[in-house]
């Protein structure tokens, strides 16, 4: 099994250190879009920044039904975040 954690919409949303951004990502999950190589900014338990590139996609049931959204996120440093910042 892989350890995960679900975060419902509307729920506490300090983690990420723009606020802006998950609402980006939500919204374009809700038009089904698929997240790739997004770069945000989390912030750890001890306050600090960590820079990530997030990859993810929306699951729906058959008859259109939201299911789920599964997502990635891969550490990387401030340099690579800047450039995919820029794109």
């Amino acid at each position: 099994m892989i350890p995960h954690q679900t975060i419902p919409l509307g729920t506490d949303r300090r983690c990420l250190a723009d606020a802006v951004v998950i609402d980006d990502l939500f919204a374009r999950l809700a038009r089904d879009e698929t997240i790739n190589a997004y770069p945000a900014r989390l912030r750890a338990k001890d306050g600090s920044i960590k820079y990530v590139m997030i990859n993810s996609n929306v699951y729906r049931r058959k008859n259109g039904e939201f299911e789920h959204t599964r997502c990635f996120t891969t550490g990387i440093d401030e340099a690579t975040w800047k450039a995919l910042k820029h794109k």
